[in-house]
């Protein structure tokens, strides 16, 4: 484990540093916006909750890496879904380029 005064546990303070102030202003505009009912996002819950600002931050990162990873994977497993059945590739392509060029018209 880095020392506390260690060049990599620095850079590590200064990313997540950064991250809290990105979800910190992040609520900020979500506490000033007119949210619709039904069109909440999980910022708004966490906000809701009667956690600590820090417990709060720490929830959002957490769910900031966790669903970018999920993504991710999910992603993953998509692209090799169609590159194993050129059928159903074909169809999205279609699919897609029809809905494209609707918008396009």
């Amino acid at each position: 484990m880095p020392g506390p005064d260690s060049p990599r546990q620095k850079k590590f303070d200064t990313a997540r540093e950064e991250l809290h102030n990105i979800l910190r202003n992040a609520m900020a505009v979500r506490r000033e916006a007119t949210v619709q009912p039904g069109h909440e996002i999980l910022l708004d819950i966490i906000m809701r909750s009667d956690m600590t600002d820090g417990q709060k931050l720490a929830d959002g990162v957490t769910f900031l890496i966790g669903g970018i990873h999920t993504g991710a994977l999910w992603l993953i497993w998509c692209l090799y879904y169609l590159a194993e059945n050129q059928d159903i590739q074909d169809r999205v392509r279609s699919s897609l380029e029809c809905t494209l060029c609707s918008f396009h018209a």
